[in-house]
Parts: C-alpha cells; structure tokens; sequence
C-alpha cells in the first residue's frame, strides 16, 4: 500500500466512504471498501470510539421530587443547607415543605390565610441562614421565620414590605450575616440583619440607568459584600458595590 509515498492520514466521511492522504504526493484519494484492511480496521475504531462517547455523555437524574403524573407541589424557590437538606416554596399550595438529601419529606407546614404565623398567601422564596428559615410570605407581604429543623413558627417581621419575589441570605464585607429581600414593585433590594432590621436599599427606579432597577426577581452576594441583582425587566444582572452604590 505503501509504494514510496506512503498513507500519512486518513479520513472517513458520513456516507461511509474512507480517504487516504498519502505523504509523498500530499493528495487525497479515494480507497475502495475491502482494498486496505488496516484502514478498514482503523475506520471501525473510530466507529466504536465515536458510540463510545455518545453513551458516556448520555446524562443521569437520580430522584424527582413531587408526585408522578400530577401537580403534587407548584415550587418558586428553594434553598438548601449544608447537610443537604432542600427547603421549598410550595406557592400553589401555600405552603414550606423540607425535604432530606433523599428527597424524603421533612415536614410540611402551611395553609391559606392572612393572620396566624403558619398561615401564607402565595409564599415566593424562602432562606436558610444558621437553622433558620425565612419565608417570602408574598401575599400577606412579610418574612416569616421558621425554626428549619421542625418547620415551627419562630416570628414574623414587622416591616412594610412590597411584593416579595426573592430572599436570600448573605455576608456583607465585613463577613457579617445578612438577609436580601427583593421586592419587584418597589425595583430595589433591602438588606437586613437576621432578625429584621433593615441596613440599606439597593437599587431604585423603575428605570434603565446605572442604579436603577425595573421588576427585580432575586439577589446574592459574592465573598467580598458585592450584591447581585437579577433585574428582570431590564434583561441583565445588576451589580453593586457592599454599600449599594
């Protein structure tokens, strides 16, 4: 096969068919099917490699929680601690479920009404920070705590909130706990300690400048007090500084 020039590559194309470059002339030419078995052999490898790598890159799920062929939970947000337990807004349902690393139910806690610390409207977000977790209460438009291990109702803040649509926890740069509470109609983040105070405002508007927010979702901090917003309505992510400029 070789005749002074020798093959130097060779390739195979989606019809089937294979090419040999040979090194001396530096020309592709076509081989007929059975004329080289090395190259025959070669082409099969390459085959068997290219299923090979299909089958490897196929993804896994592991588990599914909520019920099979039907709504058994309508989640908007969710958090998860550090034993990797999962914590639910259930917002069609209104109510907080907690589930463990399994995906087995905790506990589940809730029903529909305005007055009582178990009772959610429409609950959006929820976060957990050191055993405890807050609850976007959307509806009835307040953070709710919960003790994270049983769902009990520890306290509800008493601050004039808007529309609730994310919670998160954080550290600011000083490595202080901090809670992030983002309100869509009112376009801005507050940020609180962890038993309600509230520290500072970020964002305002609505509006498309430097600053100024229109319909925020969610917020999150980085390792050195940055705050991240996720400014809907202006399709981008906003970011300030630890003191909200």
């Amino acid at each position: 096969m070789d005749h002074g020039g020798g093959v130097r590559t060779f390739g195979v194309r989606a019809g089937g068919d294979t090419f040999a470059r040979e090194r001396r002339q530096g020309t592709w030419r076509k081989v007929r099917r059975g004329a080289c078995p090395a190259l025959a052999l070669a082409r099969q490898a390459v085959t068997a490699i290219a299923h090979a790598s299909v089958a490897v890159a196929a993804p896994t799920y592991p588990r599914t929680i909520g019920g099979a062929g039907h709504a058994g939970i309508y989640p908007s947000g969710l958090d998860v601690d550090g034993l990797g337990n999962l914590y639910v807004a259930d917002t069609g349902g209104d109510q907080i479920a907690a589930y463990g690393p399994t995906g087995i139910e905790l506990w589940r806690k809730g029903v529909r009404g305005p007055k009582t610390l178990t009772e959610f409207v429409d609950p959006r977000d929820v976060a957990y920070l050191n055993g405890v977790l807050y609850v976007g209460d959307t509806g009835n438009r307040r953070i709710g705590e919960l003790n994270a291990a049983t769902g009990l109702a520890i306290d509800a803040w008493s601050f004039p909130f808007g529309t609730i649509l994310g919670v998160s926890a954080g550290r600011d740069a000083a490595g202080n706990d901090i809670i992030l509470v983002t309100q869509d109609n009112k376009n801005c983040t507050q940020i609180f300690t962890p038993s309600g105070s509230l520290l500072r405002t970020v964002g305002s508007g609505p509006g498309t400048g430097d600053g100024q927010l229109k319909a925020p979702r969610d917020a999150a901090t980085d390792s050195l007090g940055n705050v991240y917003i996720a400014d809907y309505a202006n399709n981008r992510v906003a970011k300030f500084s630890p003191t909200g400029v």
